[in-house]
C-alpha cells in the first residue's frame, strides 16, 4: 500500500470526526526557488499566494484554512522528483508545478504513481499531457497555443521572408520552435532554417555572423528571458536588424531589462483576458501590462480550482480527480474545463508589437509596415 492509499484512508476516517473539529487544506507547490531559474519562482508565487490569502480572508473552504506547502526544484527534473516525493509523504492533498515543462513532466510519475491530483499551472510544452496522465490538469496555455498564432500572423504578412529559428535545446525552447517550424510547414512555407545555442554563453557573436551570412530576413526567437535578451541586444549592437518574432516572453521583466529599447518593433504574442475579471490582481500584485500577467494568473486560477473542488468535493484524493475531469470552473483567466487529456479548453491570443518595455496591439489585417 503506497503513503497515497494509506493517506486516502485517514482522510475517509476524518469524515468521522465532529463537524467541530477543523483543520488545514494544504496545497502542494513545487518550482524553482533557488538556482539559475529562482527569478522565474519569485515572480509566479504571488499569484498562489495572494490566492490562498483570498479564499482564507473570505472564511477559507468551508471554514477551512488554505495552506501552501512550498517545494524547491530549480526547474531540474531531478530535483522535481524529489520535490514530488516530499509532498505526497506529506498531508498535502493536491500539488501544483507552477513552472517548467521538464521539472513537471518529471514530477508527474511520482504524482501519477501516487493518485495524487496535480496541476501544471505554468508547464507549457504539448507533451506534458499526451501521457496519459489521469491525475494532471494543466490551467495554462500551451505552447503549441502560442506558437500557432505567432505562426498565423507571419504567414499572412512574411511568407516570403527567409525565416530563421533559434532555441537553447531545452524542452521548452525547443519544442516551441519545432511547434512554430511545423506550423509554417503545413502553410506551405518551407524557407526556415534552425539554428541552436548553448544557453550558458555569453557571446552570441559567431551564431549573429552565421544569421547573417545565411540571410535570414525574420528570426523566430524561442529562448528564455536572459539568452533572449542577450541575442536580441547583440544583435542590435551589431547592426543586424531581422523582423524579429516572439513568444510571450518577449514581454517579461528580465527580458526588457537586457534589450530596452532595441527590441522595439519585434512583434510577440498574448493571451487574450478579461478586465473584468482580472479586476485590481495586477494592482495588488505590483504587475506592470506584460504576458508575465498572464503566468501570475494561470497560479491564481489553479488556486481557485482546487478551492471550488474542496468546496463541493472534499479533500479525498479521488474525488478531487474526478470533479477535475467533470467540472467546469470559474477563474480569473475565464471559465475552465478539462478535456480527456487534462488540457484547458484553447486561449485566444493577440498579436503585439514591442515598445518601449510594453506590447502595443496590433491590428493583425492589416499589413506590418516592416513588410
Amino acid at each position: 500500500m503506497t503513503a497515497r492509499h494509506i493517506s486516502a484512508l485517514l482522510l475517509a476516517c476524518t469524515m468521522l470526526v465532529p463537524a467541530s473539529a477543523r483543520a488545514d487544506i494544504v496545497i502542494g507547490a513545487y518550482g524553482p526557488i533557488t538556482g539559475p531559474n529562482g527569478s522565474l519562482g519569485e515572480l509566479m508565487l504571488p499569484g498562489l499566494k495572494l490566492a490562498v490569502e483570498d479564499i482564507n480572508a473570505k472564511g477559507g473552504v468551508n471554514g477551512e484554512k488554505l495552506v501552501l506547502q512550498i517545494e524547491d526544484d530549480q526547474c531540474e527534473p531531478k530535483q522535481a522528483v524529489s520535490a514530488a516525493n516530499k509532498l505526497v509523504s506529506g498531508e498535502a492533498v493536491a500539488a501544483i508545478g507552477f513552472t517548467c515543462s521538464g521539472a513537471t513532466k518529471a514530477a508527474s510519475d511520482v504524482f501519477e504513481q501516487e493518485g495524487m491530483p496535480h496541476l501544471a499551472s505554468l508547464a507549457s510544452n504539448p507533451d506534458l499531457t499526451k501521457q496519459g496522465l489521469k491525475t494532471l490538469f494543466r490551467p495554462a496555455i500551451r505552447d503549441d497555443n502560442d506558437a500557432g498564432a505567432a505562426a498565423e500572423y507571419t504567414a499572412a504578412h512574411f511568407k516570403d521572408k527567409k525565416i530563421g529559428l533559434v532555441h537553447d535545446n531545452t524542452v521548452w525552447a525547443k519544442g516551441q520552435a519545432d511547434l512554430f517550424f511545423d506550423d509554417l510547414k503545413a502553410k506551405g512555407i518551407t524557407n526556415q532554417t534552425m539554428y541552436e545555442l548553448n544557453a550558458k554563453d555569453q557571446d552570441f557573436s559567431a551564431l549573429i555572423s552565421r544569421m547573417k551570412q545565411d540571410g535570414v530576413e525574420l528570426l523566430y526567437v524561442s529562448l528564455y528571458m536572459r539568452e533572449g535578451g542577450l541575442l536580441v541586444r547583440q544583435m542590435a549592437d551589431q547592426g543586424y536588424k531581422p523582423i524579429l518574432v516572439g513568444t510571450v516572453l518577449f514581454n517579461m521583466p528580465d527580458f526588457i531589462a537586457i534589450v530596452r529599447s532595441t527590441a522595439n518593433g519585434a512583434y510577440m504574442t498574448a493571451p487574450r483576458l478579461d478586465p473584468a475579471r482580472i479586476g485590481d490582481l495586477p494592482k495588488r500584485l505590483n504587475l506592470k501590462d506584460n504576458a508575465l500577467n498572464m503566468y501570475v494568473y494561470q497560479n491564481y486560477a489553479a488556486i481557485q480550482i482546487l478551492a471550488q473542488v474542496f468546496a463541493k468535493h472534499g479533500t479525498n484524493p479521488g474525488a478531487i480527480i474526478a470533479a477535475l475531469h467533470e467540472g467546469t470552473f470559474k477563474t480569473v483567466i475565464g471559465d475552465i474545463k478539462f478535456d480527456a487529456k487534462g488540457d484547458m479548453n484553447d486561449p485566444a491570443f493577440d498579436i503585439t508589437v514591442y515598445q518601449d518595455g510594453k506590447g502595443v496591439l496590433v491590428d493583425t489585417k492589416t499589413s506590418p509596415s516592416q513588410e
